[in-house]
């Protein structure tokens, strides 16, 4: 067994794919808090389980890989069509969300309803997964459109934890509090 909390993201990668793909295992929903927390691989690979989906495979890992790599700042995903790159793109945005609840992430999508479905998804997402359920907006105390949200302990902010728009959409005045080194 592979101590994730010591693992490199790659070390994690192999792990996972060490393995006939396709199947789905029961044991990928049950990882402590602070592996699913430090290693967005081991993420992914919960997320998926509680989606009842297959263990993603060596291509989708690689998505995943790039999007942690927090070397580098301009990051941008070119796939085929079909791979997940909205998917793991929304799961990266969860557990950014999960890592610091003050961070404040802005998605420019497509189209508005592109930007909604992705919003709505992530809150979906919040609501599935036992380590985010307490994030769960809360009706009355934080902000729960179609196009923007807070996760529920963030500090009070006009800017929302998530905020998704359409390519047309003006976004003057979004503030990104977030901790820089991220």
């Amino acid at each position: 067994m592979i101590n994730f909390l010591e693992a490199t993201p790659q070390e994690t990668v192999d792990y996972f794919t060490d393995c006939e793909w396709g199947l789905k295992y029961s044991d990928d929903k049950f990882f402590r808090d602070e592996e699913l927390e430090d290693n967005f691989i081991v993420f992914v690979t919960y997320a998926f389980a509680y989606q009842n989906l297959p263990r993603p495979s060596k291509a989708q890992y690689n998505i995943a890989l790039h999007l942690c790599d927090r070397n580098n700042m301009h990051r941008i995903v070119f796939a085929s069509r079909g791979l997940g790159k909205s998917l793991f793109s929304e799961l990266y945005v969860v557990w950014r969300l999960l890592n610091d609840p003050n961070e404040n992430i802005l998605i420019i999508s497509a189209s508005t309803q592109r930007a909604a479905n992705y919003t709505q998804f992530c809150k979906k997402m919040i609501g599935i997964l036992p380590i985010t359920q307490p994030m769960q907006p809360r009706h009355n105390k934080e902000r729960t459109s179609s196009t923007a949200f807070d996760v529920a302990g963030a500090r009070a902010s006009d800017s929302p934890s998530l905020y998704a728009v359409g390519i047309g959409t003006a976004v003057t005045g979004f503030r990104r509090h977030a901790n820089s080194s991220r």
